[in-house]
C-alpha cells in the first residue's frame, strides 16, 4: 500500500487528507483513508460520532498517522 497525502476542495476552501493509492485502479485514484474509516465505523461499530474519531485516528499529516 502507497500512502499519500492530498488536498480536496471544500465549501471553506482546500483541507488535507490522509490517502491510499488504488492499486488496481487504471486512473490512478486515492482512497481517502479518513472518509474509508468513519463509513467503517458508521456502519460495522456502535460508535456514535464515527466522522469525529476518523478525523482524531487518520490525522491529515503522514507523520502525525504513522
Amino acid at each position: 500500500m502507497k500512502l499519500v497525502t492530498f488536498e480536496a476542495p471544500t465549501s471553506v476552501g482546500r483541507i488535507r487528507r490522509l490517502g491510499a493509492l488504488l492499486k488496481d485502479d487504471v486512473s490512478g485514484g486515492i482512497a481517502d483513508l479518513t472518509a474509508t474509516f468513519a463509513k467503517y465505523l458508521a456502519t460495522e461499530t456502535d460508535e456514535p460520532t464515527p466522522r469525529e474519531y476518523a478525523q482524531l485516528r487518520t490525522p491529515p499529516d503522514m507523520i502525525g498517522w504513522l
